[in-house]
């Protein structure tokens, strides 16, 4: 999961790029450059394998663990779970970003221009997925620390928060 980190401060990064070329031309929308600048959206995953955990359960192998240790795997597999389940934001929302693209018929030739209204569309759905990828980020570094936690044998930190700006 710490192989992640990098990745998804990169992708968040472009997205901040990506949002600051749709408000320039907000408010601008004769700014030339940023008319015809390129954005970057994608979308990317990662895959955390919980087949240990899912067997342990349905077999009733956990009737053996002493009940901490019990509770302390399902809350790592608890966080991994909020993780993958987040991952489906950013999807929706590039694909609403790539929905209005094609509507607006982008950058489909060297006249076209994205008007204020049309950017203002964009700048939301951009700004949701900056809301999902802050998210995705914070229950990255906790599911991170419910792990290391884990490993070094005490309490996981729970006050995790970080800024839009």
């Amino acid at each position: 999961m710490k192989d992640a980190q990098p990745g998804l401060k990169a992708w968040r990064d472009e997205i901040d790029a990506d949002f600051e070329v749709v408000h320039k031309i907000q408010e601008n929308p004769n700014d030339a450059g940023a008319q015809h600048a390129s954005l970057k959206v994608h979308w990317s995953s990662i895959n955390l394998p919980s087949t240990a955990w899912m067997t342990a359960q349905s077999t009733g192998a956990l009737a053996y663990m002493p009940y901490e240790e019990a509770e302390r795997y399902s809350s790592i597999y608890q966080a991994q779970a909020a993780l993958l389940a987040m991952q489906n934001k950013p999807a929706e929302d590039v694909v609403g970003i790539l929905g209005l693209v094609a509507r607006y018929n982008v950058h489909s030739g060297p006249s076209s221009m994205i008007t204020v209204e049309q950017a203002g569309a964009l700048m939301e759905r951009f700004g949701q997925m900056r809301v999902h990828l802050l998210n995705g980020d914070l229950l990255l570094r906790e599911s991170i620390e419910e792990s290391q936690a884990f490993l070094e044998n005490r309490k996981p930190k729970t006050d995790f928060n970080e800024s839009l700006n």
